[in-house]
């Protein structure tokens, strides 16, 4: 009973992320789409194009890792964890580097991180770029 259990949820995990990457890949093709159409139009000054384009690209990255980031349910009440990283991402995606800046206290929550950001490669992206992540211990990101 518990094996079938088990391989029920492992289906479930398993079209939750196909989903999830299919979300992205439309939202990265809409995004390439809208790229072409404002560059085709009047040139709007540079850094409008950029602005438009990396907040919408900061959210399909932040629900990404939104998506990986599981932490035990005891570490979630509490308030004074945070780690934050800076990601190194190259123009495919993949995250080249990680730097810590700043570590937990708490090995858990510092591995929990860790398996995120493993699980969240590649991110989707517009180009090569840098990052600042801080994860808190409520599940929150804030993008520095």
């Amino acid at each position: 009973m518990k094996r079938k259990l088990s391989q029920i949820e492992k289906k479930a995990l398993s079209r939750e992320e196909n989903l999830e990457d299919e979300f992205i890949k439309n939202k990265i093709a809409s995004l390439d789409k809208y790229k072409k159409e404002v560059i085709s139009q009047s040139e709007p000054s540079e850094s409008f194009k950029n602005a438009a384009l990396s907040e919408d690209y900061l959210l399909l990255i932040k629900r990404k890792l939104q998506t990986h980031f599981e932490i035990p349910i005891y570490l979630k009440d509490k308030k004074d964890l945070s780690v934050i990283v800076e990601i190194e991402v190259s123009s495919d995606g993949s995250i080249k580097r990680v730097i810590y800046l700043k570590k937990s206290k708490d090995p858990v929550f510092n591995k929990a991180v860790e398996r995120c950001l493993l699980a969240s490669n590649p991110l989707p992206v517009a180009g090569p770029f840098k990052l600042k992540v801080e994860f808190k211990g409520e599940g929150a990101l804030k993008f520095n």
